[in-house]
């Protein structure tokens, strides 16, 4: 199992001069580099760490996922993560 937490303060030290666009643009492509690492490792399991918010990162992180056919995705436990994490199953 691997887990990426894409809150931008656990990926770079100094962001507050970035724009949004920049700052998600930045998540996803840490998002991605985990994901071909899980997928290339062949790991089982992928939690993504997202954030609420306004739900534009989920999103599109959800429009990633849409495009392999080779992974199932969910909400991942609320009990643990609350509303902002997605389960990604890799199916070998």
């Amino acid at each position: 199992e691997l887990e990426i937490d894409l809150h931008i303060h656990e990926l770079i030290d100094h962001y507050t001069h970035l724009s949004n666009h920049e700052i998600v643009q930045i998540q996803l492509h840490h998002f991605q580099k985990a994901l071909d690492k899980a997928i290339n490792e062949h790991f089982r399991k992928l939690v993504v760490i997202h954030g609420v918010g306004k739900l534009r990162l989920k999103q599109e992180v959800l429009n990633i996922l849409a495009t392999y056919p080779n992974l199932k995705y969910h909400d991942a436990s609320y009990a643990k993560y609350g509303f902002g994490a997605t389960e990604i199953l890799i199916v070998q």
